[in-house]
């Protein structure tokens, strides 16, 4: 129990940093008999399989036994099964033994259940170089601390003197640590290597990696896909560290010049670290608003992850990356763009451009959960009163709307956040575009520079094509004016046009899928056509 008390322990509100700096002045020590020892699977004579599989154990004889399967036990169908069924670990566990001790029941397909709370919640498996750990029961040892939140774990540096060098992909299931709120997460010095996708599963809100950490793996992260959801994450990397550094709670690589990981909650417009010319394929996390506008340094050069690719991303003239941005359909400006009004403009040898459009509203669903999230934060935040969830998320709503819902003042608090939430936020219903953007003249829609856009849309006449993609869903009354000479491929197919639509006598090209289940009247000879899906 000493040893479980010395990997997880209540934070009781204390910095992260000096949370680290207790781990690492008293690195955890194991003894042999508080693990489970594990041995990588084998295949048996005539088996051909690859070493990535669970080991094939014959089910004749009671050969197999529940919750004796070698490595990940996530692979175990039985364990499966019964989480799917709504069954966990405790209950599946407790109906076993009870079908174990029947007479007569299961006959020699019953099964020896060992006592759950005497097993080891620590599993680890031999390697040449040291100890892998491929299993860590957090939830068994936070109940242990008697606590289920504001926890720190300290994952242990030796077993009988041996090292802890890797961490394994399932050594942090989903079923060993949901529901338990980890505030720091410390790697020791001795893990050299870490699986995968191995802290996806983890409710954690910071990660130190210790001094050996050579090989970190890819870690995804959604902050609303672990149990309880997180509002943040951060890193930090002990300075002995050889391959990595961390910035302001973002992960890089040891020369600045790859990010692993961007430290979220991210603001509207965000800037890129210096130096930064790769992008990782799971270094933006999911399950929280990403940025409108993201300033990348004239050095990038590859974006792996694709999370952003909705964002304006600004680039200066000669960035590499900025052309395979293009390439994949999203929207690149330079850093000199002009915004007015909720739009970007890119000027170049006297003519303007629009990059980007407003942003769309939140749905629904949105605003209800960043509703629910600051109504949780205050109910955690409020000391010593008890604040009801629905209250708290009614003065959150208030505030984004400005106190006002469906014209009129809000209720009184207590009548809850329903009709907060489901008020749609006040927004333009007109968009004109500007003739001209400090004296350029806009002559482009630039491709996908407008997926939504207001209920009215005016086009000047000063517009002479309009680029791909621009949906503008939302759209009803469209303006388009003579002058304009072409336009993309799937562009103003909001389907909720309200025609006749004014095609001009200008108008020389039409894309497919555009103007989809709208009628059209041809100017130039007063035809009024109706495009169907196809």
């Amino acid at each position: 129990m000493a040893a479980a008390e010395e990997m997880v322990f209540a934070t009781h509100g204390a910095k992260a940093q000096e949370v680290v700096a207790r781990a690492l002045a008293a690195p955890v020590s194991l003894a042999a008999d508080q693990v489970r020892e594990v041995s990588p699977g084998r295949s048996q004579a005539g088996e051909v399989w690859s070493p990535q599989l669970l080991p094939y154990q014959s089910w004749e004889g009671g050969a197999a036994r529940a919750g004796q399967v070698d490595g990940d036990a996530d692979g175990d169908l039985l364990a499966a099964g019964s989480l799917g069924m709504g069954v966990d670990d405790d209950a599946r566990a407790r109906l076993l033994a009870m079908a174990a001790r029947q007479k007569g029941v299961g006959g020699a397909a019953a099964v020896d259940v060992p006592d759950e709370q005497d097993a080891p919640a620590v599993s680890v498996q031999r390697e040449e170089a040291g100890y892998a750990l491929v299993g860590f029961d957090l939830r068994a040892l936070a109940r242990a601390s008697g606590a289920q939140s504001g926890l720190a774990v300290v994952l242990p540096s030796f077993v009988d003197g041996v090292p802890v060098v890797r961490i394994a992909p399932g050594a942090f299931a989903r079923r060993l640590v949901r529901g338990v709120g980890v505030d720091v997460r410390v790697v020791p010095d001795t893990v050299q290597r870490i699986g995968a996708g191995a802290f996806s599963a983890l409710p954690g809100r910071h990660i130190h990696l210790g001094a050996g950490v050579r090989a970190g793996g890819a870690q995804a992260c959604d902050l609303s896909g672990v149990t309880p959801p997180l509002e943040r994450r951060t890193y930090s990397v002990s300075g002995e560290n050889e391959h990595y550094q961390a910035q302001d709670g973002s992960l890089l690589s040891a020369d600045g010049r790859m990010l692993l990981f961007c430290a979220p909650p991210y603001e509207e417009r965000y800037a890129l670290p210096d130096g930064v010319e790769t992008i990782g394929e799971t270094a933006f996390a999911q399950g929280c608003e990403p940025p409108h506008v993201v300033s990348a340094p004239a050095c990038l050069q590859h974006v792996r992850a694709k999370q952003w690719d909705a964002a304006l991303w600004m680039c200066p003239a000669g960035c590499d990356g900025a052309r395979r941005l293009r390439r994949r359909g999203v929207r690149v400006c330079g850093p000199d763009a002009i915004e007015a009004d909720g739009c970007w403009f890119d000027c170049r040898d006297g003519a303007a451009l629009l990059v980007a459009g407003p942003q769309p509203p939140k749905s629904a669903s949105k605003r209800f959960a960043s509703v629910a999230a600051r109504a949780r934060a205050a109910a955690a935040s409020d000391e010593g009163v008890a604040v009801d969830a629905k209250q708290a998320a009614a003065r959150a709503e208030a505030n984004d709307c400005g106190g006002l819902v469906s014209g009129g003042r809000l209720g009184p608090v207590g009548q809850g956040p329903s009709a907060a939430v489901l008020a749609q936020p006040q927004v333009a219903e007109t968009l004109a575009l500007p003739a001209q953007v400090r004296g350029a003249e806009l002559t482009r829609i630039a491709p996908s520079a407008l997926p939504y856009a207001p209920k009215t849309l005016i086009i000047p006449a000063s517009v002479r094509e309009v680029g791909d993609g621009n949906a503008c869903r939302g759209t009803k009354r469209l303006v388009l004016p003579e002058g304009l000479e072409r336009v993309g491929a799937h562009s103003f197919c909001s389907r909720t046009l309200e025609g006749p639509v004014a095609l001009p006598k200008s108008l020389r090209s039409v894309g497919e899928g555009s103007f989809e289940f709208s009628v059209c009247r041809l100017a130039c000879s007063g035809v009024e056509v109706h495009v169907p899906a196809d």
